[in-house]
């Protein structure tokens, strides 16, 4: 069974000047205080987009798309994306917020939203310190905070409840969702690239997307 943390943990978290425990030098990513990069009181990396805004609806005429596995497609802030049962999609560059119990991101920094509870499926880092695998998380009072990879292993968290918003980092994210479960994403103020790398993934936009193959090229008609 998953262990929770307690008040203290997310005390460490919400100090915007929190100063990492002895032994945490395996946290090269940069996320502490000092390694090139700030924290603010909420533990996010200063610079990201603020996260916990959900864009707006989408208004007037909207296209519904299904990306066909193996198909990459830019899509617009404001955009939607449901994941299907067994899904698995790709965030080359942009950022996506993922609503759904049982869906799984990995592979780049995770920011858990106010009100979102994840169980870490691995070890990770959070303002500093590290977070041991099988830990439920839950950002409350303290507000969202942002969880980093430990070492040379990327982050890999499951969603419980409330959202999540992750992107491409040093690698393409990864949002995955297993059989009996579903997730939607809402795509962030910068827009989104994803790729369909299994499963059934739907889109909702305001204008027709380009799609590309994984290697570039268009699909064939």
């Amino acid at each position: 069974m998953a262990s929770t943390y307690s008040k203290g943990l997310m005390a460490l978290l919400a100090g915007p000047r929190v100063l990492p425990p002895r032994g945490c030098s395996a946290c090269a990513d940069g996320t502490r205080p000092g390694a090139g990069q700030n924290l603010t009181a909420a533990g996010d990396l200063v610079g990201q987009p603020a996260q916990g805004a959900e864009p707006p609806r989408i208004a007037g005429p909207t296209i519904v798309l299904r990306v066909l596995p193996g198909q990459t497609v830019t899509l617009p802030f404001g955009s939607t994306i449901a994941l299907g049962e067994g899904t698995t999609m790709l965030v080359d560059s942009g950022f996506v917020t993922v609503e759904g119990p049982g869906a799984r991101i990995a592979n780049v920094p995770v920011t858990v939203n106010d009100g979102g509870t994840v169980t870490t499926l691995g070890r990770c880092c959070a303002a500093g310190a590290v977070i041991p695998s099988d830990t439920r998380l839950f950002a409350g009072s303290y507000g969202a905070f942002t969880l980093t990879q430990y070492r040379r292993a990327g982050v890999e968290v499951e969603l419980f409840s409330g959202s999540a918003t992750t992107g491409a980092g040093p690698r393409a994210g990864e949002v995955s969702t297993p059989a009996g479960r579903t997730a939607n994403a809402a795509v962030g103020a910068d827009g989104a690239t994803i790729t369909n790398v299994a499963g059934t993934l739907t889109v909702t936009t305001r204008r027709y997307p380009q799609l590309r193959l994984c290697n570039g090229a268009p699909p064939r008609s």
